[in-house]
């Protein structure tokens, strides 16, 4: 694991593996079938049915296949189960994608959490137990290959053949299986470019893992890839945790979707505004304690935006304020945070970067406001338009988020007294 540069804990024993936990939460969780003198299932269950770490992906390994019980997987909560030596590179691709899944999830948890500081009464999300009903499974199979045997848990929504379309594919869907067949891994590309499919699991079965189509199918997307010949029990394993998972950061979703959008979004831009960006630069300062992760604040501000008010008008100003959010939405990751906390002032928060690369960004968000024209529809207009940014990276210097906020303000000022149009990166 250090070779594929993750920064790796061990525990000698079950106490050892809880207080670590307790510590300092990680990003995954990789169990041995034989923990010692401990079932690894009865301490898996045991970390999993609690709240507070229900969330983190728990992986469990064996030597051997026998040793593998898939009926206590699946009543213990576990993600994955991988067997050594031959999955070795499986449990690499499914380490990466956990953590990808979990990233993901982290960041939306963020969100969510500035309820507390935003008026809003514990909304109470928890990775369940179980589901609300049953698994909605699409199966895309060509005509030649077997009717898989799905377990009675799940209900499947529908099976296709390969020339489907994507919206019968994503139709009420919590997990799309795809058969073994070459012309699956087109449709794999094609429903991870499709927005209707972008966070729908997809499940690869394979008559041989080994063939390049398998590694293929998971550059390409793929939750996990799994035999053919794959038990009924093993089978329920991975589809439990995947649409655990899924509906979970679908619930994730929807409360910060209902909960915050008053409170926190911008009325104009729809970005979100400075009291909830406030509140989540707080709580990823407060993570970097926890974790060693890096941190970027980068203030801008619309240059000599009062004149565009005075010349043409506020609505015109509101225009090129809608434009200039929208441009710069679509020019950074899921996980930054974009706000409009003034006027004509705007905060992106940007977690896991170095100073090299937020620089980098920095300037290339200046270089696609600059570049193109603003056009106002109503006065039929075309307006060049340009920002200053301050940047400030996380150091230890930095003592709260407000401190890494001011830092970048003062940057933001400083490249306004530099000639505007420019990016400044305060020097700790």
């Amino acid at each position: 694991m250090i070779d594929e540069f993750f920064e790796v804990t061990c525990c000698e024993d079950v106490d050892d593996l809880l207080h670590n936990i307790l510590k300092a939460p990680p990003d995954i969780i990789i169990l041995s079938a034989r923990f010692g003198r401990s079932d690894g299932y009865a301490v898996a269950k045991k970390i999993k049915l609690n709240p507070k770490f229900a969330a983190i992906p728990l992986i469990l390994t064996a030597a051997t296949g026998q040793e593998v019980n898939w009926g206590c997987a699946i009543t213990s909560l576990i993600d994955d189960i991988k067997v050594f030596p031959r999955e070795k590179s499986q449990l690499i691709s499914s380490v990466r994608h956990h953590y990808r899944q979990k990233r993901d999830i982290d960041t939306l948890k963020t969100h969510v959490q500035t309820k507390e500081t935003s008026g809003f009464h514990d909304v109470g999300i928890e990775l369940g137990n179980g589901f609300k009903g049953r698994g909605r499974i699409t199966v895309v199979s060509n005509s030649e290959t077997a009717r898989l045997t799905l377990p009675k848990s799940f209900a499947v929504q529908h099976r296709l053949a390969t020339a489907c379309t994507i919206a019968d594919i994503t139709t009420n869907t919590d997990l799309i299986i795809l058969d073994d067949t070459k012309q699956h891994l087109k449709l794999l590309a094609d429903l991870k470019s499709d927005p209707r499919a972008l966070e729908i699991p997809i499940l690869c079965l394979w008559k041989d893992l080994r063939k390049k189509h398998s590694k293929r199918s998971r550059e390409l997307g793929a939750a996990d890839c799994l035999p053919c010949e794959v038990g009924v029990d093993q089978l329920a394993t991975r589809i439990q945790s995947l649409i655990n998972a899924y509906r979970y950061r679908n619930e994730l979703q929807n409360h910060m979707r209902s909960l915050v959008k008053d409170a926190s979004f911008d009325p104009l831009t729809g970005l979100f505004n400075r009291r909830h960006a406030e509140n989540y630069l707080a709580s990823a300062f407060d993570e970097t304690k926890i974790k060693p992760t890096s941190l970027a604040a980068l203030m801008l501000d619309v240059d000599d935006f009062k004149s565009v008010n005075d010349r043409y008008g506020h609505h015109a100003g509101d225009q090129v304020l809608k434009e200039l959010a929208n441009r710069l939405s679509k020019n950074l990751r899921k996980m930054d945070l974009l706000a409009r906390i003034g006027g004509e002032e705007f905060l992106v928060v940007i977690p896991d970067t170095n100073k090299m690369r937020t620089t980098e960004i920095a300037e290339r968000l200046r270089g696609l406001i600059e570049e193109q024209p603003f056009v106002l529809s109503t006065k039929k207009l075309s307006l060049n338009i340009t920002v200053s940014i301050g940047i400030a990276c996380r150091t230890v210097e930095h003592e709260t988020a407000d401190h890494l906020l001011d830092c970048a303000d003062r940057a933001l000022y400083r490249a306004k007294s530099s000639g505007r149009n420019c990016i400044h990166l305060h020097a700790a």
